[in-house]
């Protein structure tokens, strides 16, 4: 009795929380499908100490990454269920015996995603915007992930720190906007065109510093 007890309780749970799930991927769909839903989210600007922290760590550990690669992105961002992707052609190789100029893959990164649970609902990008179709970006990856989605292979990035190792090379104008007391989060529409999320002109100077390093050492 205990035992046939324990599974119902067990097949409760486990179908209460399949249906939370559910709900929660309609929601999810729904936003998604709506033409400009990016601007309805919130997205997180980096502050000055963290930054230093970060830069730091990734001016040593990028050059080490198992792929590195110049890129040409072909396609906007699409967002999956707990990573995002964009699409991309490789332009030149630096590292991973994997990849050949003129490939076409994805650039994927779980840390790409939309938070719609809780408040506010946001853009994760790991302080670096969606990449912009057409221009050329500097990628440093983890591995190759093959038949990523059943579609096209996939440069994994290397998350080095809480900045994704993404770099144009092309420069873009960045806006700044107040954080409140609370969090650092501001709405998406007010930084669309920038490249990077700072909070402050000096945490900006800092990423740029790294930029410039990791471009001048992969041209």
């Amino acid at each position: 009795m205990k035992r046939i007890l324990l599974f119902l309780v067990t097949v409760l749970i486990i179908g209460a929380a399949a249906a939370f799930g559910v709900s929660k991927r309609v929601t999810y769909t729904d936003l998604t499908a709506q033409e400009g839903y990016l601007n309805q989210l919130q997205v997180a600007e980096l502050t000055k100490e963290p930054a230093g922290y970060a830069c730091e760590a990734m001016r040593e550990a990028l050059p080490e990454s198992p792929v590195i690669a110049k890129v040409k992105v072909t396609g906007g961002y699409e967002p999956l269920f707990g990573a995002g992707r964009q699409k991309a052609q490789v332009v030149a190789v630096y590292a991973g015996q994997e990849l050949t100029a003129g490939q076409e893959l994805y650039v994927c990164s779980e840390a790409w995603v939309i938070s719609l649970y809780g408040e506010p609902k946001s853009l994760e990008r790991n302080f670096v915007n969606i990449m912009r179709t057409g221009e050329e970006y500097l990628i440093f990856g983890s591995e190759v992930l093959e038949d990523f989605s059943g579609d096209l292979p996939a440069i994994k990035l290397n998350e080095v720190r809480f900045i994704s190792p993404v770099f144009a090379y092309k420069d873009f104008e960045h806006v700044i906007l107040p954080i409140g007391e609370s969090h650092t989060y501001v709405p998406y529409f007010g930084v669309k065109d920038n490249e990077f999320f700072p909070q402050s002109p000096e945490t900006l100077a800092l990423w740029q510093e790294l930029k410039a390093d990791m471009l001048a050492a992969y041209p």
